[in-house]
C-alpha cells in the first residue's frame, strides 16, 4: 500500500475546524487503500505517536492555545512546526502527501525535502485565497505584506493544487492561471433525533468580529420574541455577552462534543451565516444536512454562498437588519419548503462517502 501522509499543524477531535475534519474524515475512508498518516501538532493530552483505529498520528510539537487574545494564530508555534517537520520528514518516506495550505510556513520545509525526494508527489490543499487587499486590512499593513508573500510563496511551490470549494478554486485560477483540482469539504451523515423547536435563529462557530454576530443580535431590537442560540467560544464572547442581556439570547460558549452541538441546530429553526470571510463553512453543511434553511450573507469572500439556491433552501442577503428580518419572515412562512430543500441539497453533494471517490482519483493522478 502507498504511504499517504496528511499534514495539517492542528488534529481532530483536538482540534475542532473545518480542515483537521476533513483530514479525519477522508482518512477514515482513505485508509482501506493507502497506510495513512496524520502529522500536526502535539496538544495537551496527545502522546506523541500513535495508531487509532488503523490510522498512524504523529505529534510534533506541544502546544496548549492555538489563537492569541485576538482570536489570531500564534505565528511562533507555525515557525516551531515547520522546523519539526523537516527533521521528521528527512527520516521518514511517504508516496504521497496532502498538505494544507495554511498557515504557510510547513510549505518551506516540504518544498525543501521534495528537492530531495523527488519521488515523493505533493499536493496542497486550500481552504481560502485571501488578496494583498484582505491581507493588509486583516493585520498591519507590514504584516499584511509578509502574509501575502507567504501565500504566494505556498501557492507556487508545487504545481498540484486542491482547493475545497469552487469559490477559493476561481480564485486561485485566476491568480494563476493554472488548473485547480476541485475536491470540496462535506461532512459525515448526521444521526439526530427529532427535537422540538425552541430557538428560531442559531449561529454555531467562532465569536469573533468578522463572523457579524453582533447583526443576529441586533435583530431582537427589531423582532423581542426572536429566540437565538450562540453556539462557541472566541474572543468577542464576553463583550456579547456584556452587552446583550436578553433573556431570549443563550450563549452556550464552547461545546466539545458535536452531539450537543448538532441537538442545538435540531432545536432551531434557521442556521445564520452573516459573516464577512468563509473559506467553507463547514457548520453551515451540518445544519442543512439537520435541515435548516440558511440566511447567508452575500459578501465576495464568503464561500457559503456556493451552497444557497437563493428562496430555495435559503435566502442571501446584505447585512441591513430590515432585509435579514425580511428574510426570516419569508423562510418562516414556507418553512417545510425551505427546509426539504436544505437537506435534499446537502445530502446530495456534500457527503464524504462520495466526495471520497473523487479525492482518491485526484491523488491517484
Amino acid at each position: 500500500m502507498k504511504k499517504l501522509a496528511f499534514i495539517y499543524d492542528c488534529i481532530y477531535p483536538y482540534q475542532l475546524g473545518g480542515a483537521e475534519k476533513r483530514i479525519y474524515s477522508l482518512s477514515h475512508y482513505l485508509k482501506k487503500d493507502f497506510e495513512v498518516h496524520i502529522i500536526g501538532m502535539r496538544k495537551e493530552g496527545q502522546k506523541k505517536n500513535f495508531i487509532e483505529n488503523g490510522i498512524h498520528y504523529h505529534t510534533l510539537n506541544k502546544y496548549s492555545d492555538l489563537y492569541n487574545k485576538e482570536g489570531k494564530r500564534k505565528i511562533f508555534l507555525s515557525i516551531q512546526f515547520a522546523f519539526s517537520l523537516f527533521f521528521f520528514l528527512l527520516k521518514n518516506d511517504y508516496e504521497i502527501i496532502d498538505t494544507t495550505a495554511n498557515p504557510y510556513f510547513h510549505i518551506f520545509s516540504i518544498k525543501l525535502i521534495s528537492l530531495f525526494k523527488r519521488k515523493m508527489k505533493v499536493f496542497v490543499t486550500w481552504h481560502e485565497y485571501w488578496d494583498l487587499n484582505y491581507w493588509t486590512s486583516y493585520s498591519s499593513y507590514f504584516v499584511g505584506i509578509i502574509g501575502y508573500i507567504l501565500e504566494i510563496f505556498a501557492l507556487y511551490s508545487f504545481s498540484d493544487i486542491i482547493s475545497v470549494s469552487n469559490f477559493t478554486k476561481k480564485r486561485i485560477e485566476k491568480k494563476i492561471k493554472r488548473k485547480v483540482y476541485l475536491v470540496e469539504n462535506g461532512i459525515d451523515k448526521i444521526k439526530i433525533k427529532k427535537e422540538n423547536k425552541i430557538y428560531d435563529l442559531i449561529y454555531t462557530g467562532r465569536i469573533i468580529d468578522f463572523k457579524n454576530i453582533d447583526k443576529i443580535l441586533e435583530l431582537t431590537k427589531i423582532n423581542k420574541k426572536l429566540k437565538i442560540v450562540i453556539v462557541g467560544d472566541g474572543p468577542d464572547l464576553k463583550k456579547y455577552k456584556n452587552k446583550y442581556k436578553n433573556k431570549n439570547i443563550l450563549f452556550t460558549g464552547f461545546l466539545k462534543n458535536e452531539t450537543d452541538i448538532h441537538t442545538y441546530i435540531a432545536q432551531s429553526k434557521i442556521f445564520m451565516m452573516l459573516s464577512s470571510r468563509e473559506g467553507f463553512s463547514i457548520a453551515t453543511l451540518e445544519a442543512m444536512s439537520i435541515g435548516l434553511p440558511v440566511i447567508c450573507f452575500n459578501g465576495k469572500d464568503n464561500a457559503a454562498i456556493d451552497f444557497i439556491k437563493n428562496y430555495e433552501n435559503g435566502i442571501l442577503t446584505d447585512l441591513k437588519l430590515k432585509n435579514i428580518n425580511s428574510a426570516i419572515n419569508i423562510i418562516l412562512k414556507d418553512y417545510n419548503k425551505y427546509s426539504v430543500n436544505a437537506k435534499k441539497d446537502l445530502d446530495k453533494n456534500y457527503l464524504y462517502k462520495n466526495i471520497y471517490p473523487r479525492y482518491k482519483k485526484t491523488i491517484n493522478l
